[in-house]
């Protein structure tokens, strides 16, 4: 499968889950932000991510489940790229994730560690 990484729009966001149009907007005017999708006609969203920064950058991201399923590497190997060129396009020295989201592999594999129950990189 082709993919593409684009620019942020709040609507890819709505596109995974039309419930968050407050979140959607708000990570589209925090910092950085990008969507992975299919590069093809349908142009389907597969996830997106960003760091919402002011030097200390506060990770987040939302994933089709289906895509998620099917394409786990796809998507932590681009997660790893997007977040260390976020980190050095907003200037970030501490990223934070917040630990609820209970990923502990996934968060391991993007570079955090466990630490005061928030995942620190």
């Amino acid at each position: 499968m082709k993919t593409k990484i684009v620019p942020y729009n709040y609507q890819h966001m709505l596109a995974i889950n039309p419930k968050d149009h407050g979140i959607a907007m708000l990570n589209q005017m925090a910092g950085t932000a990008f969507t992975l999708m299919t590069d093809d006609k349908s142009e389907a969203v597969l996830a997106c991510g960003g760091v919402r920064s002011a030097g200390i950058g506060q990770m987040w991201a939302s994933f089709d489940p289906d895509a998620l399923k099917d394409f786990p590497k796809l998507i932590l190997r681009t997660s790893k790229d997007v977040i260390n060129e976020c980190i050095i396009r907003e200037n970030i020295y501490k990223l934070y994730a917040d630990a609820s989201v209970n990923k502990p592999a996934w968060f391991k594999h993007l570079g955090f560690r466990l630490c005061d129950n928030v995942y620190v990189r």
